[in-house]
């Protein structure tokens, strides 16, 4: 989800102009996270992107998208965005951000060694090592809720793998997606693919909490269209996602 992008943690939040009505809207991305978002000859492309295009052109809103390799919830207190997106939606991150309303829901997955068969849930890890990007939201989901595993954070999805492969982590926690296409691409045979999630993520677009209530109002709006006239079923199934339950 994923996954970013979308961390959990509460940062304190600068104050930011809300936006008037034709304004662009500054939006920071994980660079990397196929199918969910990715960098293609300088332009954002992937699922999120699509989607809040979409939702963008209903609403009126220019969005311009900043591709950021780390740290992205930073990009607010930097000033170099006004929203993030993805974002994972918590009753965690509600406390530091405001979101649209969640239009992708999907999960995270362990991968492991092949030909071990993927673990169902975090339970089954206990003691062992879990290896997770830094960008994503397992980290911190992890550690408050299973301190018993140690977490090794990466910089991707590639380092976390590699972990796995090379027996210094007994699992990779990705986006169930994410994780499958990028294990399609140059792990096939080596990791196993997991088929079910340990926890599924709502996401949203987030920006600073109490400073754009009026942007959040009009993509709402224009997400309530675009899934009303089909284009969000259209665009799902353009990337191969499946809406989970």
């Amino acid at each position: 989800m994923l996954r970013c992008l979308i961390c959990l943690a509460a940062v304190f939040l600068g104050t930011a102009p809300a936006l008037s009505n034709g304004d662009t809207l500054r939006v920071a991305y994980p660079a990397q996270m196929s199918p969910l978002t990715s960098t293609e000859n300088g332009r954002a492309t992937g699922l999120v992107p699509d989607i809040l295009r979409a939702a963008a052109v209903r609403a009126g809103i220019t969005l311009v998208f900043v591709p950021m390799s780390s740290g992205v919830t930073k990009a607010l207190t930097s000033g170099s965005a006004d929203a993030i997106a993805p974002m994972l939606i918590t009753e965690k991150s509600e406390q530091s951000f405001d979101f649209t309303e969640a239009f992708v829901i999907t999960g995270g997955g362990l991968f492991v060694r092949a030909p071990n068969p993927a673990p169902t849930g975090l339970g089954d890890l206990s003691g062992k090592t879990i290896a997770t990007p830094g960008f994503g939201p397992f980290m911190a989901f992890i550690k408050q809720n299973f301190p018993q595993i140690k977490v090794v954070v990466t910089k991707g999805y590639a380092e976390s793998l590699d972990l796995v492969l090379s027996g210094q982590a007994d699992a990779a926690a990705l986006n169930i997606e994410d994780g499958a296409a990028f294990v399609a691409k140059g792990y096939q045979g080596k990791i196993t693919i997991p088929t079910s999630m340990f926890v599924h993520e709502s996401l949203g677009l987030a920006v600073a909490k109490g400073q754009q209530a009026e942007i959040v109002r009009r993509l709402n709006q224009g997400l309530d269209a675009v899934r009303a006239d089909g284009t969000l079923h259209q665009i799902d199934e353009r990337w191969g996602h499946v809406e989970q339950p």
